[in-house]
């Protein structure tokens, strides 16, 4: 140790423990970790390095992948016992658990977030879709954009049995009939898994922008099957009206505004479209489920 202008500064060595190997300007201290990038750091045993400027400490965990092009992983992590931290910025913890994806978070037990942007905590869950979240135990999210998940653990097999929220949306501008989307500038649908079974709740507030004001607000409750493809894809029974729609009209909506929900037999799920007027509206509903799926 030494100190320059009043401030201590320790010297560590490059490696330090028995076996280990480091080819950039990294350390390891432990014993055979292997360090393959710079300014990165392995601590423990049989831990290995890919990823510039990350770190893995405990048993067995790998950052980066030699067999991808997640080869130079930067800023990355791996903490606890066989985690791996495969994707940009992403950091696995715990058990088993793993992150494909870029700024993905995977915390837990035998969890996996491949999906960039997402985050899973528990044990038992894979997320699989971008900009995702799911805590409990096997959980899914597979298909919907920007889905929040939670299961307590499955009755048979992981996501079987679980609850889900997600938002769609869209502008309208004119009267014509527009449809709703989880991703509006790419146009992503909700899809559902073959074989589930889904209880919604649909709650949806619109508005007008600018000094124009105008507002109304939808609920809806209703129930959807998908028992084998997306041509199987049914509404069951009737979409109900929940207590009375509600908006600036004198206490309801505006004038020719509305809500169509239907199966979409195309892609397997719910289908979510409105109707405004010429004034420039913007729509966004919260869609809440329940599944069950046919195994």
């Amino acid at each position: 140790m030494s100190d320059t202008g009043g401030f201590p500064i320790l010297f560590l060595p490059q490696y330090a423990g028995k076996n280990n190997r480091v080819t950039g300007q990294s350390n390891a201290f432990g014993w055979e970790n292997y360090v393959a990038s710079n300014t990165s750091c392995a601590f423990g045993y049989r831990n290995t390095l890919f990823g510039n400027s990350s770190v893995a400490i405990g048993n067995g965990n790998n950052v980066g992948n030699t067999s991808s092009s997640n080869i130079y992983n930067t800023s990355s992590g791996a903490i606890g016992t066989n985690c791996n931290a495969y994707g940009v910025y992403g950091l696995a913890g715990g058990l088993s658990t793993s992150t494909g994806s870029q700024s993905s978070i995977s915390f837990g037990a035998n969890l996996g977030s491949s999906g960039p942007n997402s985050a899973a905590f528990g044990s038992g869950g894979n997320l699989s879709s971008a900009r995702t979240f799911g805590f409990g135990a096997n959980y899914r999210a597979t298909s919907i954009y920007g889905e929040f998940v939670h299961a307590s653990g499955g009755i048979l097999s992981g996501g079987d049995s679980q609850r889900g929220w997600f938002l769609v949306g869209n502008q309208t501008t004119s009267a014509a009939l527009t449809s709703l989307y989880t991703y509006p500038s790419i146009s992503q649908v909700a899809v559902m898994p073959a074989g589930g079974r889904w209880g919604i709740s649909f709650d949806l507030i619109a508005a007008t922008t600018g000094a124009i004001n105008k507002s109304a607000r939808f609920v809806r409750s209703f129930q959807i099957d998908r028992p084998t493809n997306a041509a199987s894809t049914v509404i069951v029974g009737s979409v109900q009206t929940v207590g009375v729609d509600t908006g600036s009209n004198a206490g309801l909506p505006p004038s020719g505004w509305s809500v169509s929900i239907s199966a979409d037999t195309t892609n397997g799920g719910p289908s979510f479209q409105v109707t405004g007027d010429t004034d420039t509206i913007n729509w966004v509903a919260s869609i809440q489920y329940v599944q069950i799926i046919r195994v």
